[in-house]
């Protein structure tokens, strides 16, 4: 009998220190945490502030939140807002060194009693957030535009020496309340970054041709070569690849369709399947699209969209 006590008092004893260790943090003042990892933000009643231990809003907990907490600690950066909130992992009221171990832990699937991507949110009702309206955000296209070189031609010399380093360009974006989704690149923008585009290929091209001259053993300029092919100069040729038809196709808008799963934000254009999808968070006043579906475009993100109206 006394053996059976004792068996029954340290299993009594060891399932009060886990019970202890599972309770072990204390939520701030009206708000509640999800039972389960990774709980979509639009299925709480709430106002979601994100995921425990996501100190850099990426909608998911990876070591880089454990390398910003530590940065923050360091005094390398500054963890504010939500940030701020989601990198006290052991909800202690204080950012430490132990909130960076215990994601570390969570990461290398050992047991923690703390939270780790649990959906954080207020218990009081939040105000409606809504993507109707209009958005807009400006974005260097540069590097987009040499990535997509390559698809177009296989010249390596053209290639070699063309090389975009600014188009700066403002983008708006209105959904409508019907699902509907038009995108249109703001005119003068565009304008202005091809004005900035020809300047710099005035002299990439000059270059190329020099280059393919060479190639065929031919001892011209580029000058002289622009002169043999009919043009005046080589703003002349620049002019006539970029005439201002250009300005109107590239300022079409684009017509699609939306809808929203979570924090994902499908978009479908016009003859497409429905397969694409922006990552995004939404405020009152920004949108900010985090990563897509396919990869694509890397160097973009995060792209922040202003709201207009």
């Amino acid at each position: 009998m006394k053996r059976i006590v004792s068996i029954l008092l340290a299993t009594l004893l060891l399932l009060g220190i886990s019970l202890v260790s599972a309770s072990a943090y204390t939520l701030p003042d009206n708000f509640s945490i999800s039972a389960e990892e990774g709980t979509p933000f639009d299925s709480v009643e709430g106002e979601a502030i994100g995921y425990i231990g996501d100190a850099d809003n990426s909608l998911n907990v990876t070591v880089k939140d454990a390398t910003a907490i530590q940065k923050h600690i360091a005094g390398l950066l500054t963890l504010e807002g939500a940030s701020e909130i989601l990198a006290d992992t052991d909800l202690s009221s204080d950012i430490t060194i132990k909130d960076a171990t215990i994601i570390q832990k969570w990461l290398a699937n050992l047991e923690i009693p703390q939270p780790v991507f649990h959906l954080l949110y207020t218990d009081e009702e939040a105000p409606a957030l809504s993507l109707v309206g209009t958005w807009e955000t400006e974005s260097d296209l540069a590097q987009s535009i040499n990535e997509m070189l390559p698809l177009y031609t296989d010249d390596e010399l053209l290639l070699e020496h063309v090389n975009i380093t600014t188009f700066p360009a403002k983008l708006i974006y209105t959904f409508t309340d019907d699902g509907k989704l038009i995108a249109e690149p703001e005119k003068n923008s565009v304008e202005a970054g091809i004005i900035l585009v020809k300047e710099e290929l005035e002299g990439d091209l000059a270059n190329y041709i020099e280059a393919v001259a060479k190639q065929s053993g031919l001892n011209m300029s580029a000058q002289q070569l622009i002169k043999f092919m009919g043009y005046n100069s080589m703003s002349e040729l620049v002019d006539e690849m970029f005439p201002m038809d250009v300005v109107n196709d590239m300022s079409k808008p684009t017509n699609a369709t939306y809808r929203v799963d979570g924090s994902k934000l499908y978009i479908t254009q016009e003859g497409y399947e429905e397969d694409y999808y922006e990552n995004f968070t939404l405020t009152e006043d920004t949108l900010t699209f985090t990563s897509n579906s396919n990869g694509a475009n890397e160097n973009l993100y995060p792209v922040v969209f202003d709201r207009v109206n």
